[in-house]
């Protein structure tokens, strides 16, 4: 298919998930090459997202000559900038609060901008060849992995006036009308594993699955999920939680956990646990 590629220097900023994967794949195909690929590390990702990007990522990007991903985060500040205090990671954030992440509390949704996005834009200021680009006049393509159907989440600007000024966003996977389900082919058919979901260990929009797989695969995370919803105490209602995808009143983590809510559980409600990937983190 014909593709009108944006001018300029590229970067990619790839979330860890099957979609952002799913356009790295479909950039290859096309014969565009990025000069950069950038992935934000909150800190706290699930370790199966390590592993995807030491494991298949890395290699799979070498083997076709293109840049090698780039991670970031809130402790890279700690470097750019060494005078601010506290520099922290999500996790550490929390525990200092006694709180818990911003998705937990309704209209307070601050994780990916602070996490995710902050650390990336922190991390291209200070590259040479985006402060050519800069200083030329010219914009750089983020290459953004929303699919076909989550056009509701697609904006031609940023809100921040000053992201804004310096890049222009392009979504390839909507441009070739790919949408979750074509993602997935197209990553194996690359001959590359899919993905899990890439978000927190701790993150309160996982699923009921999510949680039942933490507590029987990676124990430790699980029993820290456990104790940042027992620790945390300025929260807003004790109905929000770390399980706030559940129904209201079945929201504390902690309570699961040793039993309160055995039984409970029903599944005869679909949408309690539907996949509506409510941040970046999820590409």
């Amino acid at each position: 298919m014909h593709v009108d590629v944006p001018p300029g220097e590229r970067l990619v900023a790839w979330g860890g998930g099957v979609n952002s994967t799913a356009a790295l794949v479909l950039l290859y195909r096309w014969g565009v090459k990025p000069r950069a690929i950038v992935m934000s590390d909150t800190g706290s990702e699930w370790p199966e997202t390590y592993a995807y990007r030491t494991d298949v990522l890395d290699p799979w990007l070498e083997s076709i000559g293109w840049p090698a991903l780039t991670m970031v985060s809130r402790a890279s500040e700690a470097v750019f900038r060494p005078r601010k205090p506290r520099v922290e990671l999500l996790r550490e954030k929390c525990a200092r609060r006694e709180t818990l992440p911003s998705a937990a509390h309704p209209q307070q949704k601050k994780c990916s901008t602070n996490f995710k996005r902050d650390p990336q834009l922190w991390w291209a200021e200070r590259q040479e060849w985006c402060q050519a680009e800069w200083a030329a006049g010219r914009k750089i393509t983020k290459i953004i992995g929303y699919d076909s159907s989550e056009m509701h989440r697609v904006r031609f600007t940023f809100n921040d006036a000053k992201e804004n000024s310096r890049y222009t966003p392009w979504y390839p996977l909507v441009e070739a009308s790919f949408d979750r389900s074509g993602c997935e082919a197209l990553i194996e058919e690359e001959g590359l594993p899919l993905p899990r979901k890439s978000a927190c260990y701790f993150c309160p929009f996982n699923r009921h699955a999510d949680w039942e797989h933490l507590r029987n695969v990676h124990p430790a995370l699980f029993a820290d999920a456990v104790k940042l919803s027992r620790d945390a105490k300025n929260v807003k209602s004790q109905a929000t939680g770390l399980m706030s995808r559940n129904p209201k009143g079945m929201r504390r983590l902690f309570e699961w956990a040793r039993g309160d809510y055995d039984g409970l559980i029903s599944n005869d409600d679909p949408t309690w646990w539907e996949d509506r990937f409510p941040c970046e983190c999820s590409l």
